[in-house]
């Protein structure tokens, strides 16, 4: 799949993602950042899935600059009958809750998340509201969160593709140099002749 398609997938998935946000009976995620640049913020989602990574068709977007620990599709919070539960993408740096690697984990009211060891944390408040019915997860043990070393099949095929794919951000400095190097072109052809 090319680019281009690529980007319109994204972009046909934000627009059902906000589509979702206006039906009734979702449950609302609010995501905090702990640590970087935007420590203190907080974000409301009343969605079936919020996508975490820097760029910004992420629903909760951090800067590569800023935060170089985080993956461009570094994680992904879904709502899986009426619990909530985390996917790592395949990120370079993983997803951590506690000292703990995850690469699928079930998700509790006031969760911290790390993106990569020493990455930014976030922490999870998980609303109450009744949710529309899905699948349901494997119940967790009494002391310890279910962890599925495994994603599923569908999740690792849809986001294989997704590793080299460029942020909005790398897609304009790379239209600039190539416009750079088109006019410098120019101006040098137009000196010779």
């Amino acid at each position: 799949m090319g680019r281009i398609e690529e980007a319109l997938r994204r972009a046909e998935g934000q627009r059902n993602r906000r589509r979702e946000s206006d039906r009734p009976g979702l449950r609302e995620i609010t995501v905090e950042h702990l640590s970087g640049e935007a420590r203190g913020f907080r974000r409301r989602f009343r969605q079936h899935s919020v996508m975490i990574g820097r760029g910004d068709h992420n629903d909760v977007a951090f800067d590569p600059f800023d935060e170089p620990t985080v993956s461009a599709h570094h994680a992904e919070l879904r709502l899986e009958g009426d619990q909530v539960v985390l996917y790592d993408m395949g990120s370079l740096n993983g997803c951590f809750i506690g000292a703990e690697r995850v690469r699928r984990a079930l998700l509790e009211d006031g969760c911290e998340i790390g993106l990569g060891r020493n990455g930014p944390r976030v922490r999870l408040e998980i609303g109450s509201n009744a949710v529309t019915p899905g699948p349901a997860v494997p119940p967790i043990a009494a002391d310890r969160r279910s962890v599925d070393p495994a994603l599923p099949e569908t999740a690792e095929t849809e986001f294989a593709g997704r590793r080299g794919a460029l942020s909005r951000f790398e897609s304009s400095v790379l239209v600039a140099v190539f416009v750079a190097i088109v006019v410098d072109a120019a101006i040098s052809l137009m000196r010779l002749g």
